[in-house]
């Protein structure tokens, strides 16, 4: 299925290739709706589906995005990242925290 997002999205870039803005929203609509189909419709693991989408973009989709793009693309996806692994690290720490009190009080 991640196969199938991968190759419609790349004809879809190669066609926009020196719009960056435009191919930046494209691949993080397409992560999206590619795990939102794959987990609710089809039944089928959206985190796989998306690893293959983003396995078969990194083989092809390289040499469809112009430079600009290219560049964008890392920098915005850098930034999800950084918001996403800084969320996951203030909720364990939160998590850790409430459940730590009972643990070492005296």
């Amino acid at each position: 299925m991640g196969i199938f997002f991968g190759i419609i999205l790349t004809i879809w870039i190669s066609r926009i290739s020196f719009k960056p803005v435009l191919t930046v929203n494209l691949t993080i609509c397409f992560a999206y709706i590619n795990f939102y189909i794959c987990e609710n419709i089809c039944g089928v693991s959206g985190i796989l589906s998306i690893v293959s989408m983003g396995l078969y973009m990194n083989y092809k989709g390289k040499t469809r995005v112009s430079v600009d793009a290219h560049h964008m693309l890392h920098n915005v996806w850098n930034l999800i990242t950084f918001a996403a692994e800084s969320g996951i690290f203030v909720l364990s720490g939160a998590i850790v925290s409430t459940k730590g009190k009972n643990f070492f009080t005296f």
